[in-house]
């Protein structure tokens, strides 16, 4: 990459509010040889001006003219009183070095915003306009600023070496020059061409060995990110999903359920039960994950997938579907393996309603490759507070709690006293019941139905 051509403003007639208005700038490169002490060839330190009109490093002239007594350019005689310290090049010196630092960022920074704006193209569409999908900005959104920061570290690097190798060039002109001045008359002399050989030698030394240590540098950058990106950047089927739980059977949803890729099942049932607890539906049983059924609907499934899929699954031996491992669903042989993805396989992606039973420890997210926007049904004999099946009063008493028990007879069953409420409701259902014993405070387990071996909801019926 060559040295970039660094501008700065320059007002050609002195400032005035036309040309600071036209913000005309001058390369810096085409003046900077100006800037140059012609012994050192390095920028002027603390600038003098001799007797002749030239400008020198402060050190360098002075040590020149002790030993030469003459200028190096023209070679007029002169002493070292000859010498005058120019103050204002040294603030004009230090001006364009600040104004050249401010551009150097500014160009270092358009060049990032080009590489970030160049690495997510998108997908295009027929029309040529330029289609992104929602991860693509996403990515776009979190990964554009950081390369702009890490293409300034590269552009910064690139103008070490280029400063390193414009150092390196340079003094091998110094050296020539010296070389020459040794021989003025005789340019080919032994010892003259000999010295010219080595100095092009360490020339090409250097700027090998300069060239040889950028490419070292970019490759462990290059090779540090890569590793970095690779155990960082997520893929998709790897980050937090968004679902929907639901119970349908007991009329509860939740939206906008975030599972992680880990998440088992059994966390998932237990995350349902806490959120029913948080809508006042106080779980009194929630059997476990293999005693439920799971349907599993994706985002674009209806209702009328379900049919569609039982028809196929009738086709089936055994007549099941479930989901395989590699996300996709494949009809087996109950208690046949599953395995997703293999040739000759018969497989659709996720986009109907499945049902299937689940082991607690497995993880949906991962194994079957839920997509943002699925619906976890959940199906069984979940119990809620006052929907628990009824007991006989003789089954359910405890030694030492006193309760208010209502009592009826029945007329039908010609039982005439003691029937507990309970047994009222179920066990004579639609019978001739007439009260008996109405708040009634029983110390001890006692109802007729199940004495007379009539009840129906006793324990073990």
């Amino acid at each position: 990459m060559s040295e970039p051509s660094y501008q700065r403003e320059y007002s050609v007639s002195g400032g005035s509010d036309s040309d600071e208005a036209a913000n005309i700038k001058i390369s810096v490169k085409s003046i900077s040889e100006y800037f140059h002490c012609p012994i050192c060839r390095c920028s002027i330190q603390g600038a003098t001006l001799t007797s002749c009109g030239h400008r020198f490093c402060g050190s360098c002239i002075s040590e020149w003219v002790g030993r030469k007594h003459q200028c190096p350019i023209c070679r007029d005689k002169m002493s070292v009183d000859d010498i005058i310290p120019d103050k204002h090049f040294d603030e004009l010196i230090g001006k364009i070095v600040t104004e050249r630092v401010k551009e150097e960022k500014l160009y270092y920074q358009k060049v990032a915003d080009a590489a970030s704006e160049s690495v997510l193209t998108g997908a295009k569409s027929l029309s040529g306009s330029l289609v992104m999908s929602p991860l693509t900005g996403i990515l776009e959104k979190h990964l554009k600023q950081t390369m702009k920061q890490h293409e300034v570290y590269h552009q910064q690097i690139l103008g070490e070496y280029q400063r390193s190798r414009a150092k390196a060039g340079r003094e091998k002109q110094m050296k020539i020059e010296q070389v020459i001045r040794q021989y003025p008359h005789d340019p080919d002399h032994p010892e003259r061409v000999q010295q010219l050989q080595r100095v092009e030698k360490e020339w090409e030394e250097k700027n090998q060995s300069l060239t040889n240590e950028l490419a070292r540098i970019e490759l462990l950058l290059t090779s540090a990110y890569d590793r970095y990106l690779e155990k960082n950047l997520p893929a998709p089927d790897t980050l937090p999903i968004t679902v929907c739980l639901s119970v349908p059977e007991k009329n509860f949803t939740a939206d906008d359920v975030i599972l992680k890729p880990n998440e088992t099942m059994d966390t998932i049932l237990k995350k349902v039960e806490e959120m029913m607890k948080e809508k006042k539906m106080e779980v009194t049983k929630f059997p476990p994950c293999e005693e439920l059924q799971i349907s599993l609907l994706s985002p674009f499934a209806t209702e009328n997938d379900d049919d569609d899929n039982q028809d196929e699954d009738d086709d089936a031996v055994g007549g099941e579907a479930s989901l395989c491992a590699g996300g996709g669903l494949k009809k087996h042989k109950v208690g046949g393996a599953c395995k997703g993805g293999g040739e000759g396989e018969e497989e659709q992606g996720l986009t109907s309603l499945v049902h299937t039973t689940l082991h607690g420890d497995c993880m949906p997210v991962l194994q079957y490759g839920i997509k943002p926007g699925s619906e976890i049904r959940i199906m069984g004999k979940i119990v809620l507070r006052g929907e628990e099946p009824k007991l006989c009063f003789a089954s359910t008493f405890v030694k030492g709690e006193v309760k208010t028990i209502d009592y009826y007879a029945c007329k039908t069953c010609q039982l005439a006293s003691w029937i507990c409420q309970n047994c009222a409701d179920v066990c004579h259902e639609g019978h001739d019941l007439i009260p008996y014993k109405m708040n009634h405070v029983s110390t001890w387990p006692c109802c007729y139905c199940q004495r007379k071996k009539l009840c129906l909801i006793s324990p073990g019926k």
